[in-house]
């Protein structure tokens, strides 16, 4: 669908031409050029069996998607205390599920805290768990109380 008072501008051209959209799950072509690069890119990968990458619509279409995927209501999610409130709109707020956070940064401030996520990660051990990285996060998020 489009408005004819938008393609007078585009003498010679089709409306496919005008308005190409790409399907909502991305141009086969470029996914296999983006899984081909990967796999140049990342040589640990071998030959171990992977699916084409994922086409989003943006972030939060992507953040959906992975909750819609992998978590049920009452199931637990990781994240630093620095992420973008979208997380809980998809995960918490839609789903139901719970997401739990430990401090991005160290006690010093001069780089990542991998103590206390490690720590996270180790007290649940054995369960399901969903582990956002958020590299980087988002610059206007703000830490949220674990």
């Amino acid at each position: 669908m489009h408005l004819q008072v938008v393609g007078q501008f585009y003498q010679g051209l089709t409306p496919a031409e005008i308005y190409d959209y790409a399907p909502s799950f991305g141009k086969p072509d470029l996914r296999q050029a983006w899984a081909k690069k990967q796999r140049e890119e990342t040589p640990s990968l071998g030959q171990h069996l992977t699916s084409l990458p994922v086409v989003t619509n943006a972030l939060t279409h992507g953040l959906s998607l992975i909750g819609d995927l992998f978590l049920d209501p009452g199931e637990e999610a990781l994240s630093s205390d620095l992420m973008w409130e979208n997380y809980n709109l998809s995960w918490e707020t839609r789903l139901g599920a719970h997401i739990s956070t430990y401090p991005f940064f160290d006690t010093k401030l001069t780089g990542f805290n991998i103590q206390a996520f490690s720590q996270a990660l180790f007290a649940r051990k054995g369960r399901k768990l969903v582990v956002a990285l958020n590299f980087p996060n988002n610059p206007r998020a703000t830490p949220r109380p674990g």
